[in-house]
């Protein structure tokens, strides 16, 4: 739906990113609400990282404080080299113009470090 010529900008994490992901220790957290639920609940995390795959997954078990009902939801993140994002994207007709650095595009907080930007211009395909 791009026009040629318009800009497309992607926001994506570091291979490294991804890998500390999938390589982080299982954790626990308790809530008054969150993502996850509204209610007080407990949410337990753990992380594979699957090298051949260059893949991470994660997944939590919500626990309701008050019914102790178990939810699980997971998530999981592809890691890719700042080559392969570039080749993908000129590949779809989104050649990148533009890498920007922290200081262009601040992420802050608990990404910083974390994400790369591609600045891409539509070509005519």
């Amino acid at each position: 739906m791009l026009r040629a010529g318009g800009l497309f900008v992607l926001e994506a994490h570091t291979y490294e990113a991804v890998r500390a992901i999938g390589s982080a220790p299982a954790s626990w957290q308790r809530h008054a609400r969150g993502l996850f639920s509204d209610a007080p609940h407990l949410c337990l995390q753990e992380n594979a990282w699957n090298a051949s795959g260059a893949s991470a997954l994660s997944r939590y078990f919500i626990v309701d404080a008050a019914s102790a009902e178990v939810r699980q939801y997971a998530s999981f993140m592809q890691a890719y080299a700042a080559e392969e994002y570039e080749s993908m994207l000129r590949a779809a007709g989104l050649p990148v113009r533009r890498v920007l650095d922290e200081e262009s595009w601040p992420a802050g907080g608990d990404f910083s470090g974390k994400l790369r930007v591609f600045v891409c211009e539509k070509t005519d395909c």
